[in-house]
């Protein structure tokens, strides 16, 4: 399941989540809920792939990938530069279903994104079901 956000407009402020509000693929995804545009709920339990992409604009983020509002091992990154990519990926063990998958910004600033061409993504979830 991928999900995905081409609008910089948009800042993400301190203890907020990433909304990805342009689209998703597929577009009715099997064993996912999309509730709205910055939950996934995961129908199923198993071990998932979770990878979260971001450019962001500000100095001294932290983002994380949440499993119900608690992150998971190895699913924080941040950046200590103005302009950064923010890349995570971590393997997520869902032993209740359903649970739900947020991104969220860990920091005390607010997030923006830099401008890029038109339709180009800024950020994007991908989650696979591995087993």
């Amino acid at each position: 399941m991928y999900r995905y956000s081409t609008n910089p407009a948009i800042t993400i402020l301190g203890g907020d989540d990433f909304a990805f509000g342009s689209g998703n693929v597929p577009a009715v995804p099997s064993g996912f809920s999309l509730p709205n545009s910055t939950d996934t709920t995961l129908l199923e339990t198993g071990v998932y792939q979770v990878t979260f992409e971001t450019n962001v604009v500000g100095a001294l983020t932290s983002v994380s990938i949440n499993l119900n509002g608690n992150p998971v091992p190895g699913g924080t990154a941040g950046a200590l530069a103005a302009t950064n990519e923010i890349d995570i990926t971590a393997l997520v063990e869902v032993t209740t279903a359903p649970s739900t998958i947020t991104v969220s910004n860990n920091s005390f600033v607010t997030i923006g994104f830099p401008v890029l061409a038109p339709g180009s993504v800024i950020s994007s979830l991908t989650i696979l079901k591995l087993s």
